[in-house]
């Protein structure tokens, strides 16, 4: 058993709409950023919010399901439990890496007329 935890929790709003792919098998992945803030205090005592985009994925009929029923879409509330995950690839010799969340729970925190 592993002595590290490993869970994720925010709520942002989406900075696009929503993309779903699927797997050779026909695996639906639903992909979005999440926008989430934080805001800072300035120097003259003012607050600014400062954006932190985060990768999400989701795997499976839940994803393709809220996608196509429009609820994933550009402006929409969201808050999210997942876990993180690390992609890592090679492509022209050079070796990349990804870190993004794994969704394993979403509420939708805005209405469909919001989000439109």
């Amino acid at each position: 058993m592993s002595d590290s935890l490993n869970s994720v929790t925010l709520s942002g709003n989406l900075g696009q709409d929503a993309e779903v792919r699927y797997t050779n098998s026909g695996l639906a992945v639903t992909s979005f950023s999440l926008a989430v803030n934080k805001s800072r205090k300035q120097q003259d005592g003012s607050y600014k919010d400062v954006t932190s985009w985060v990768d999400c994925v989701m795997y499976g009929k839940r994803g393709e399901a809220m996608f196509n029923n429009g609820l994933l879409m550009k402006g929409a509330r969201l808050a999210i439990l997942g876990h993180l995950h690390q992609n890592v690839w090679e492509k022209d010799g050079k070796r990349y890496r990804k870190l993004e969340v794994i969704v394993d729970n979403v509420a939708i925190m805005t209405s469909h007329r919001q989000s439109q």
